[in-house]
């Protein structure tokens, strides 16, 4: 009962921030709460797969009310993304009060699940680089790299030292291994449904980039975002972990975590260019595919019926 009642007050924080986070494009509230509520229930696009009982291996579901740590990471996932955007906008400048706050918001973050941090650094790296060499732009570049990145790469170094090198692990202590595909084919051998489930699962902020494409160009939060995407990615298909917790599949908390910032970010921004042409129909039909798909799979989590296929 008591981590019902965490999850539950979890999810309550993470929908006042989406709120918020909307309320900011709409002056209206319904439309802010409703894409909040949209953004709590929406996964990948299981309809095909549904009818054998897959609703989740092989996907990236970043709404799976059945892992908690999951739940729990998105509240300081999304202020953290907020934080690296207000420096990148030039609100955030450096400073010892602005570094310590996004120093305890990420540190916070890697004692509930690493994972976000592990796509967020990699991503950080890549936007700040990009936008020094490409546009010369280094506004928030100091507190990005100082105040985020170098203080959880030191972060993330001790906790591999004290998950790997001191404390045991069940089924060995081999660490972290390089091993393409080796966990995922555990529970989805084809490599075409590989595809075609990472196709589902990013299919609406896919889709709407690709049609909005000139009005998103130069959109900071999606790049970033989609960064984070691309990172746990190849965490998730490459990396794995040694002995019997690999079946854990832990590196998928990365895409998973990055696949809901993307979703986030890519429907704050999609909203205030919608209008009445194809291209808006076409991306509000797959976003209710996502809604359906959750609806889905959360019915089972609901109903007790929920195994993981």
């Amino acid at each position: 009962r008591s981590m019902w009642i965490v999850t539950i007050g979890i999810y309550i924080v993470t929908a006042l921030i989406l709120y918020l986070l909307l309320r900011g494009v709409t002056t209206n509230g319904w439309i802010a709460a409703g894409g909040a509520l949209i953004l709590l229930i929406a996964n990948p696009i299981t309809l095909l797969t549904a009818p054998a009982g897959n609703l989740y291996y092989g996907y990236i579901v970043f709404n799976a009310m059945h892992n908690p740590t999951t739940a729990m990471i998105r509240p300081f996932a999304l202020i953290a993304v907020v934080f690296a955007l207000r420096a990148f906008a030039g609100y955030m400048r450096f400073s010892g009060r602005t570094a310590l706050m996004c120093v305890l918001v990420v540190g916070a973050s890697l004692f509930v699940k690493p994972n976000f941090a592990l796509v967020f650094i990699p991503a950080l790296i890549v936007v700040v680089a990009y936008r020094a060499a490409v546009k010369q732009n280094y506004i928030g570049a100091r507190l990005i790299l100082l105040g985020i990145v170098a203080p959880t790469i030191v972060l993330l170094a001790v906790q591999y030292v004290l998950q790997f090198v001191v404390l045991p692990r069940p089924g060995g202590n081999s660490g972290i291994a390089l091993m393409p595909f080796v966990a995922t084919v555990m529970f989805e051998p084809s490599f075409w449904w590989i595809a075609i489930k990472l196709l589902l699962s990013l299919a609406f902020p896919l889709t709407v980039y690709l049609l909005y494409r000139r009005e998103l160009k130069a959109d900071v939060g999606i790049g970033l975002a989609w960064w984070m995407v691309a990172a746990g990615i190849a965490q998730m298909y490459l990396l794995t972990e040694g002995g019997l917790i690999a079946r854990d599949l832990n590196f998928w908390a990365g895409a998973q975590i990055a696949g809901f910032i993307l979703f986030a970010f890519t429907l704050k921004s999609w909203l205030p260019l919608i209008k009445r042409e194809p291209r808006a129909w076409v991306s509000v039909a797959l976003l209710a595919l996502h809604v359906i798909s959750g609806v889905l799979l959360y019915g089972t989590i609901l109903t007790g019926t929920y195994a993981p296929r």
